[in-house]
């Protein structure tokens, strides 16, 4: 078996790279040519090579010549490509300064530029535009350098541009507009180097106190320490940066409007996502936080990644962008994590499915008993990772590496069964092996105090040993309502399944007017007050009546969604349109707006927000709207959605990834008069417009209409959200 396994494996990788054998022309194949299999003929004009079918060498049609003048040419295009290296390096070390440690005090723990003498040349990765060698030529080894440089931009992701004389760029990471610094560079490729921040030599422009005292090693808010105004500016200009580049869209400057600011810029998610994992970070930038809380032991530490690192951990006691009950709730499991690690025999303690004075759970209501056990199974993207990125879904384990590749790392088959499968009766282990992270979700139901979700992810279900952590946290946090544990066998495993300890299983939040029920695998906004301003300018720049009073959006913002997008009236032609909600969640966009609508369509990959979709329709009487679960990145999704009824408007909210060619493709035959776009991510959101808008791409052709609003649904963070609407032409 195991031997037919490896045979199998092999034979994969040798289809994979039959398959791969086919070049482009604008990227030849460079490799060694056994004469006897795989040969190569010209085409039509010597210009492309191709592979051929000959089965011999006798049989090929002559073009061994070409291909040894191919190897040439891509040699002689390595060596371009390291002479062009070794003038940078040669540039920076100018104004440089070798460093033999830059690692003790850099920002985020910067790995230092390997050095040493090499001429190697890597001929198959020039062809892929990057420099071809790692090794610099000209340094000792194990020295790095240390450059002055001076900031002159934020560029989209939070890090600074550095431009030296000759015009070329550094990106750095913690600097800002404004700020002279010393940097240490961690590798120079062929357009740009990289460099991590070592100390401040002059504060930058816009400069204020960060409040948070995990600031500067912390991954999450990085633009903290930088006046809110400013941060607006700069969120801008990431948007008409990407229409520009990306876009093609010279004149982006004046299609773009000014920013929907946040009321709240501290105190606004509703949801975080902590790890558990190995204690790593610098203190860098900002006080100590082990004096804020106790810290449990390096061994085992609950918080936040730091800067650059996705497997340690660097422990929190308080976030200011979440609930101060989400704060002593976080303080409650560093707490327990202490007595985890003082008391090891604890780790060990045999688990049983039942015990006497375990928490119950409530029963579920009416609405969703029958539907809960579906939803809760059904793998469901999470919502936004902690603060240190956007709404977008990314969670992560810092003990990825200690658990190691077989019996439960991502990719492995380990001793639980099958890849990817569910560990069944699992021994007990220490808590490394046990938790991998806490969610927290805040409801906000119409006219009450905000009610909480705890949701403690571990790799399998194990529910005594949560009992005392979350017993405490009911008593001493009585906001907290629902109390759960996802089992998953990996942090990004899909297999996963919820089991509901106290509680309703799902949380309620009222948004535009309409009572939502959330399910813990299902997406909803983070920001839940921002939320209805960015609804608002969908549902203007859709043509319909927005959930509040205009008078709220920046005056900017009003004036270019009524002229440039003629909110006033029905761009469908007829009195009450088809609404199609792309990458619907549990519904918010589409619910809000079936009022003005003759029929709502939603649509989504997540089975378990499609529930919850059908749910949040009954339980606010709404009965025009039908919600479909698709997979919407496949290549034949258009198949699936010809029998449903076509769109007049049609609003869609990818993530950070955007949408698929299939899918674009899809949209330009679907008639729709208006496409209402909303997206977290200006570059991905600018390469879908400009497909939309491409001439002769098949289907119909839009516009790009003035009046692109960003909105900032993430204070302090390196992300921004933007809505664009297109019309039919």
């Amino acid at each position: 078996m195991q031997a037919t396994g490896r045979a199998a494996r092999a034979a994969r990788r040798q289809g994979s790279h039959a398959r791969g054998d086919r070049a482009s022309p604008d990227r030849p194949a460079l490799r060694q040519l056994d004469a006897n299999t795989l040969h190569t003929r010209q085409l039509e004009g010597a210009t492309a090579p191709c592979r051929c079918q000959a089965p011999t060498q006798a049989a090929c049609n002559g073009c061994e010549e070409a291909e040894q003048q191919r190897h040439q040419q891509a040699e002689e295009q390595a060596q371009l490509y390291a002479m062009q290296q070794q003038q940078r390096w040669q540039e920076l070390t100018e104004t440089a300064r070798p460093l033999q440690q830059p690692q003790q005090q850099a920002v985020g723990q910067p790995r230092a530029l390997t050095t040493g003498p090499s001429e190697r040349v890597c001929a198959r990765r020039a062809h892929k535009g990057a420099f071809c060698f790692a090794l610099v030529p000209g340094q000792a080894s194990g020295q790095a350098l240390e450059v002055e440089l001076d900031c002159t931009a934020l560029a989209f992701g939070g890090q600074g541009v550095c431009r030296q004389d000759s015009g070329f760029v550094i990106f750095c990471n913690a600097a800002f507009p404004g700020e002279k610094l010393i940097a240490c560079i961690t590798a120079i490729k062929r357009g740009h180097a990289v460099a991590t921040k070592l100390r401040t030599l002059q504060a930058h422009d816009h400069a204020v106190s960060a409040p948070c005292p995990h600031f500067g090693p912390c991954g999450g808010c990085t633009l903290q320490n930088l006046e809110y105004a400013a941060q607006l500016t700069a969120k801008r200009e990431w948007v008409v940066s990407a229409l520009q580049r990306i876009g093609g869209f010279s004149q982006a400057e004046s299609l773009v409007t000014s920013v929907i600011p946040c009321r709240d810029i501290f105190r606004y998610r509703n949801n975080m996502r902590f790890s558990f994992g190995p204690k790593g970070g610098s203190h860098f930038g900002g006080p100590d936080p082990d004096t804020a809380a106790e810290i449990p032991p390096p061994d085992l530490a609950l918080g936040l990644h730091p800067r650059g690192s996705g497997t340690t951990v660097l422990p929190v006691s308080t976030c200011h962008l979440q609930h101060t009950d989400a704060d002593k709730i976080l303080q409650i499991m560093n707490s327990w994590l202490q007595t985890l690690a003082s008391e090891p025999q604890a780790a060990a303690a045999p688990a049983s499915s039942s015990s006497q004075g375990t928490l119950e759970p409530s029963p579920p209501d009416a609405q969703g008993a029958a539907s809960h056990s579906k939803s809760a199974a059904a793998p469901q993207p999470s919502s936004s990772a902690a603060a240190q990125t956007s709404n977008e879904r990314q969670p992560r384990s810092g003990f990825r590496a200690q658990r190691g590749r077989r019996g439960g790392q991502r990719g492995g088959r380990g001793k639980h069964g099958a890849r990817g499968s569910l560990p069944q009766n699992s021994p007990q282990g220490p808590p490394q092996q046990f938790l991998q992270e806490l969610v927290m979700r805040q409801g906000l139901p119409e006219g009450g105090k905000p009610t909480f979700m705890v949701d403690i992810i571990t790799s399998y279900h194990a529910p005594d040993r949560l009992q005392s952590v979350l017993r405490t946290i009911q008593e001493q946090v009585p906001t907290v309502k629902t109390l759960v544990n996802t089992v998953a066998a990996t942090p990004r495993s899909r297999n996963v399944k919820t089991y509901p300890i106290s509680g309703p299983h799902f949380l309620r939040q009222t948004l535009c007017g309409l009572d939502f029920r959330v399910s813990p695998r299902s997406f909803f906004q983070t920001n839940t007050r921002q939320t209805e301003m960015l609804y608002s300018t969908v549902a203007l720049m859709a043509g319909l009546k927005p959930a509040i009073d205009i008078k709220q959006l920046p005056t900017g913002v009003q004036q270019a969604v009524q002229q440039d997008c003629k909110a006033e009236g029905n761009p469908s032609g007829s009195e009450r349109p088809v609404l199609w909600d792309i990458f619907c969640g549990v519904g918010t966009i589409g619910l809000s707006l079936a009022s003005q609508c003759s029929k709502v369509i939603g649509i989504d990959g997540a089975g378990g927000g499609i529930t919850d979709a059908g749910l949040n329709a009954h339980r606010n009487s709404i009965h025009n709207a039908a919600f479909f679960q698709h997979d919407l990145a496949a290549p034949n999704i258009s198949t699936k959605l010809e029998s449903l009824p076509q769109p007049d408007i049609v609003i869609t909210d990818p993530a950070r990834a955007g949408m698929t060619p299939a899918f674009l493709a899809y949209l330009r035959n679907c008639g729709a008069a208006r496409i209402v776009y909303v997206s977290c991510d200006p570059s991905s959101q600018a390469r879908d417009i400009r497909q939309l808008t491409a001439k002769d791409n098949g289907g119909a052709q839009y516009q790009l209409m003035p009046g692109i609003v960003p909105c900032d649904m993430f204070p302090h963070t390196a992300h921004i959200e933007s809505v664009a609407l297109l019309t039919k032409l």
